[in-house]
């Protein structure tokens, strides 16, 4: 039997992101109802403190936050904190960041990193009209 020997060999190495990359902290809140009679107020409870890859949104994630009515305005990458913390649609992101203001992002979409399996991308912005 005749073996090729001659195959091509393709060395693909996974982008890694490293910890020099995770440079700016993000909290993630989630809305709770205001303690009191009425119970009409929310209030905003801190619930996960991480850094993250801070980075303009991609075509595939300005396509998912178009599709729900959104604006996307930031990607951010964040290692996956596994059981300590699972972020959900209804939660809320602070990007610590002199530029931001302590402003509250609505989180767009969440999708693991298929080429890094301890990342987690989480799509942030706002509704359509909002600027």
């Amino acid at each position: 039997m005749l073996y090729r020997n001659d195959k091509p060999h393709f060395n693909y190495r996974k982008p890694e992101l490293t910890n020099g990359e995770l440079v700016t902290p993000v909290r993630f809140y989630t809305s709770k109802i205001k303690p009191g009679l009425d119970g009409r107020g929310t209030i905003n409870e801190e619930v996960y403190f991480a850094f993250a890859k801070v980075s303009p949104p991609s075509m595939k994630d300005i396509e998912l936050a178009t599709n729900v009515k959104m604006t996307a305005r930031t990607t951010i990458r964040i290692r996956d904190p596994l059981d300590a913390y699972q972020p959900s649609t209804k939660d809320l992101i602070v990007i610590e960041d002199k530029r931001e203001k302590g402003r509250f992002w609505k989180i767009v979409g969440i999708r693991p990193d298929y080429d890094d399996r301890n990342v987690l991308v989480i799509v942030i912005g706002g509704p359509q009209n909002e600027r």
